[in-house]
């Protein structure tokens, strides 16, 4: 259930205990307030395929080519990350500090998650590849040390517009995580 639907949820509950209460004489309906926000509700449903993903990459690799600071490189890994654990950009991936990368169960943990529920996920060949050079270039235990939550929004933003997808809302880092899903 999406965060709309557990709110609407306990807010229906609350008015029928005040009822029950006799605070309330009677329900309010939801279903005019209901029917507009089905309409409206833009639930994304879009992924990366692997023709697409192989061109946004491709896209990217062209920047790091010409680039000397190598966040365009990281970039780059995080992106592959990203696709490949289903990370939230900023609160999971971002975030992720190096020690939370275990060689020896092949897997990145979690601890702080949108849910409250840590978990782990396990390592593709891609990702343990990726995080064998990032663990071993952290600083401070910051795997992407290059990146913050503004440079990946301009970076992602300037591969959106070189594949046409500037005017779609459903094409932003959290299609990665929709991408992890989909496979």
């Amino acid at each position: 259930a999406t965060t709309i639907d557990r709110k609407l949820s306990a807010l229906s509950k609350m008015l029928a205990t005040a009822v029950e209460c006799g605070k309330l004489g009677k329900k309010p309906s939801f279903k005019k307030f209901l029917s507009k926000l089905s309409k409206k509700q833009t639930r994304r449903k879009a992924y990366l395929s692997d023709a697409e993903e192989r061109e946004f990459l491709d896209k990217v690799l062209v920047h790091a080519e010409k680039e000397t600071n190598g966040k365009w490189k990281m970039f780059f890994d995080f992106v592959c990350f990203l696709i490949d654990t289903g990370a939230r950009t900023n609160t999971e991936g971002l975030a992720l500090p190096a020690t939370d990368v275990q060689f020896q169960s092949n897997s990145i943990l979690f601890w702080e998650t949108k849910t409250g529920t840590p978990r782990a996920v396990p390592m593709t060949p891609r990702v343990k590849t990726i995080m064998e050079l990032r663990v071993k270039q952290a600083k401070n235990n910051k795997l992407w040390y290059l990146l913050s939550k503004d440079s990946v929004r301009h970076y992602w933003d300037t591969i959106r517009a070189e594949m046409n997808w500037q005017d779609s809302k459903d094409h932003c880092p959290y299609l990665c995580r929709h991408t992890t899903a989909s496979r």
